[in-house]
């Protein structure tokens, strides 16, 4: 979810380890694919995800060591929620998702500060609801470890992440 603080999370928990962080935004060049770089909306999922896959591909050698910092859902045109597809996390083969946790306000000020626009609460509270159930469903449906990271766990989680490397 945008605003969650996990891009900040990533890139402290790799900066002390073998993973290399990854931002899907950058591998998927969205700044090339966007008109507004700060715009959520999507035109196109799919297509974004095919990108993605070409820039894992670009990016990651076998046997690296990846943390790849992206999104369960994503908004479409018309501002709808939309789980990203199945395939697409079998084709990344992930060993766990995580998923970072914020409170909805605390992402709608910090998505406000950002962005400089207002989103409405209303989505912005949908999308992590249904982040959460997803990124569930998917480790579930994946057989990996679904690891929740908050502001009270750091520690317990960069604990767990390293026996899985």
């Amino acid at each position: 979810m945008h605003g969650t603080g996990k891009s900040s999370f990533c890139g402290q928990l790799c900066s002390n380890s073998k993973w290399e962080h990854l931002v899907a935004s950058e591998l998927l060049k969205w700044t090339e694919y966007s008109e507004e770089s700060a715009n959520k909306k999507v035109k196109c999922i799919s297509e974004t995800q095919v990108r993605l896959m070409q820039g894992i591909e670009r990016r990651c050698v076998k046997g690296g060591a990846y943390l790849l910092d992206g999104h369960y859902t994503l908004l479409d045109n018309e501002y709808q929620v939309t789980r990203i597809e199945v395939e697409v996390f079998a084709a990344i083969n992930p060993s766990a998702l995580l998923l970072k946790t914020e409170c909805l306000e605390i992402v709608w000020d910090r998505l406000k500060a950002r962005d400089e626009r207002t989103y409405p609460k209303e989505i912005i509270d949908q999308m992590l609801i249904e982040e959460y159930e997803y990124s569930q469903e998917l480790a579930q449906h994946l057989g990996v470890p679904h690891i929740e990271i908050n502001s009270r766990n750091y520690d317990e989680v960069i604990s767990k992440i390293a026996q899985l490397s």
